[in-house]
């Protein structure tokens, strides 16, 4: 399975954070080169995009297992997003 066919197959589950898509597909044994390659052409695409990402999670968790601030950040870094994405203007969470 070449890496576009693999990122595609781990979006096809849920979205995913860049970070997530680098370490997925390189546990598959894709080359770096390409996973960055891929990255690139997801991104442009608007299948990978960390904002929105960010923005869905809240949403979730805010629905169906509600965090505190704290932790939904937490959540976050853990996934590769950086503290202040998926924030609106008045600095809270979407």
């Amino acid at each position: 399975m070449n890496g576009h066919e693999a990122a595609l197959r781990l979006l096809s589950h849920r979205a995913r954070s860049e970070n997530e898509m680098r370490t997925r597909l390189g546990m598959r044994g894709i080359a770096p080169a390409i996973i960055e390659e891929e990255i690139v052409r997801l991104r442009d695409a608007g299948l990978l995009d960390d904002e929105q990402f960010a923005r869905a999670w809240v949403e979730d968790r805010k629905r169906f297992a509600p965090r505190g601030r704290r932790m939904l950040r937490y959540e976050l870094l853990g996934r590769g997003i950086e503290p202040g994405i998926g924030r609106c203007r008045h600095g809270r969470h979407r």
